[in-house]
């Protein structure tokens, strides 16, 4: 039976304001009984990565943003980080499940890229589906020439697979990738390039 390959945009298509394309990676400490920092102010776009120093942990969240993914990670010296890709704004809550009585708990709060709205931003990243078996199509609009590789990871971060695009020109490109291969799921695809890391969530099924 042909995949059928659905998208979903973690942001929304009509107001196009897409991430950033710079995004920030930052990182928490996971130590004795505390996250370093706690708490923290982030843009969609951004990568929170937990840390493992010391212990046995986990960054398990509370409450999250209708619309965003929840998540559940070990954090000890056989899994000694955690990568989320923030695709949605508002406030995360998360806990130390095991430590979480003695205060182990943090969050942090995405606000949108600025942007006017209804403005198509560049770089700009759509992916379109039902094509053939295991193909996407990638609409893209950069302001200047760019070289391409698309890393495909799954929702606890690890990279599933990386396909490179080439060299692009400026302006309106569409490319048709394969990502046969890949199983049923969720999965963040980082699109990078000379002076561009943009993210888009996929669902294949």
């Amino acid at each position: 039976m042909k995949k059928m390959i659905t998208i979903l945009l973690a942001v929304s298509v009509m107001s196009l304001s897409w991430l950033r394309v710079s995004a920030t990676m930052h990182l928490i400490m996971t130590q004795d009984f505390s996250f370093t920092p706690a708490n923290l102010s982030v843009v969609v776009g951004d990568t929170i990565q937990w840390m493992w120093a010391n212990g046995n942990h986990t960054t398990t969240s509370t409450s999250v943003p209708t619309g965003a993914d929840g998540w559940d990670a070990p954090l000890n010296s056989s899994s000694t980080s955690f990568t989320y890709i923030v695709l949605v704004a508002g406030t995360y809550t998360y806990v130390c499940v095991p430590h979480q009585s003695m205060g182990m708990a943090g969050m942090f709060t995405a606000s949108n890229p600025t942007g006017i709205p209804g403005q198509v931003l560049l770089p700009y990243f759509n992916i379109d589906g039902n094509l053939a078996t295991g193909q996407v199509k990638l609409n893209l609009n950069f302001d200047e020439v760019q070289t391409l590789t698309l890393d495909i990871y799954d929702l606890i971060g690890n990279k599933v697979s990386s396909v490179y695009i080439g060299t692009v020109p400026a302006g309106e490109t569409e490319k048709i990738i394969s990502l046969s291969g890949l199983a049923k799921g969720v999965y963040l695809a980082k699109l990078e390039g000379n002076d561009v890391s943009l993210t888009r969530k996929v669902v294949l099924q």
